[in-house]
């Protein structure tokens, strides 16, 4: 889990800014693995100034847009013989609730934090 810019996340979600999550999920060619990845992130000209967010900015973020707060990868459990990147899909996108979900508890926040969520499987939207 890449979670170096988890305070700045917590410091967002306080500030009630609006994040975006994107999750993905793949089928290994050989059919014996399903994966998926997930991440949260924010564009930089929606955060307030108020929220400090340099000393989170990784040498790879300086010339981007956008700015990572929390990623990571899952395997996508289940019998071989029913593998499939829908699985896996929709495993990442779960990720995505269930720590929104976390946090909201986590942080004592009294709503859900506003998150739009990317996903590229139609089925699964």
């Amino acid at each position: 889990i890449k979670s170096a810019s988890f305070p700045t996340l917590c410091d967002l979600l306080w500030a009630f800014v609006d994040i975006s999550g994107s999750s993905d999920g793949s089928v290994h060619s050989d059919l014996l693995s399903a994966a998926s990845g997930w991440l949260f992130w924010v564009h930089l000209r929606d955060i307030p100034e108020h929220v400090a967010t340099y000393r989170d900015l990784e040498v790879d973020q300086w010339d981007s847009p956008i700015m990572v707060l929390l990623a990571g990868t899952t395997l996508a459990h289940g019998r071989l013989s029913t593998l499939s990147s829908y699985r896996a899909e929709g495993s990442g996108a779960l990720v995505i609730v269930y720590i929104m979900n976390r946090l909201k508890a986590f942080l004592h926040l009294q709503s859900p934090p506003k998150v739009t969520h990317n996903c590229d499987n139609q089925g699964l939207v």
